[in-house]
Parts: structure tokens; C-alpha cells; sequence
């Protein structure tokens, strides 16, 4: 991919909904440098202002990780199309689906989508769900493809064999007394 705004935002965003969430937060910020202060171009000095609202240190930090050539992009004129062109750009992105048993906190969901990145592409997101049924292990959707690698669905496929050894081992074997 060149370098395209929705590139630069992809090299620095692993899942579909982070993708989403900054989208939104470039729409906020972008209509607070256009429309509050009436600038033409976004500079360090609508960043600082921004920040003054109260925004969450994350987002402040994303949005100062952008290259300064990123906002070169955006018009008052142009950028609510730009954001709704790089929105339906995003929908076309491939997906891989990630469902687990527990909430995974951030340093683990930038891991995982660092090794989607390395591993399976570098225009791939993430799109993660929590299911506390799987119990352990997890859930992939991959090419429209479900691959199942709970403990459920492991012992289900093994069921047979697990029912076999618990009636050899345990119920079969003498009580022993004392």
C-alpha cells in the first residue's frame, strides 16, 4: 500500500474497531481545528488546543504520532468525505476474527496484532470478541473459515476416547480400603 492516509493509519492501528474509533477521533479533531478555530491547516498548536478538551491521553498520543504531511489530505472543504471514503476504504481491508475467553488488555491486543501484521499480512486487522463460554482456548474465522481451538470443542472431538479412559482408570479399578 503507498502512503496513503489510510496506510499511515493502518501501520499504526491493529484492529477493525481501533480503526473505526480513530476515524471518528480524526472527525472530531478535524472539525475542532476547522470549524472551532478556523484554521487552514492543522498545526502543533491545534493539537495542544485539542488536548485542552479534556481528551483521553491514548488519543492525544495517536493523533501526535501522525506525520504532519498526514493532514495534508484534509480540507475544510474536503475532509468529511476523505474520513467517509478512508472509512469505507477500511471495510475492504481483510479481517481476521479473534474470539477469547477473557478481556485481553492493550499491551496484549498490540502483541497479537504485531504477530498478524509479521505473520499473516501487513494490511490485515484484527477484529477481537470475547466469549467467556470457550472457556479456554480460542476461536479463529480466517478466509470465511472457522477454526475452533477451544478445550470444548477438543474434548467433544476426543469424547469417545476421554469416556473410554475414565471408565478404564476410574470407574473399572478397584476402591481401595482402608
Amino acid at each position: 500500500m503507498t502512503n496513503t492516509p489510510l496506510s499511515v493509519l493502518i501501520e499504526r492501528t491493529y484492529s477493525r474497531a481501533d480503526l473505526a474509533y480513530r476515524i471518528g477521533l480524526l472527525r472530531e479533531f478535524l472539525g475542532f481545528a476547522f470549524f472551532t478555530r478556523h484554521e487552514k491547516n492543522v498545526t502543533k498548536e491545534t493539537l495542544e488546543a485539542f488536548e485542552q478538551k479534556n481528551h483521553a491521553e491514548v488519543d492525544i498520543e495517536f493523533l501526535r504520532s501522525l506525520p504532519v504531511t498526514f493532514f495534508d489530505a484534509f480540507t475544510q472543504e474536503s475532509f468529511y468525505s476523505v474520513l467517509d471514503d478512508l472509512a469505507k476504504e477500511s471495510q475492504q481491508l481483510p479481517t481476521i476474527t479473534l474470539t477469547v475467553p477473557v478481556v485481553l488488555d492493550a499491551s496484549s491486543k498490540e502483541a497479537l496484532g504485531v504477530w498478524v501484521r509479521k505473520e499473516i499480512g501487513e494490511e490485515v486487522l484484527l477484529d477481537l470478541s470475547t466469549d467467556a463460554t470457550l472457556a479456554t482456548g480460542c476461536q479463529i474465522v480466517w478466509g470465511n473459515t472457522l477454526h475452533d481451538f477451544g478445550f470444548d470443542r477438543a474434548l467433544e472431538q476426543k469424547r469417545a476416547e476421554v469416556e473410554k479412559h475414565i471408565e478404564e482408570r476410574v470407574i473399572a479399578s478397584p476402591v481401595a480400603t482402608v
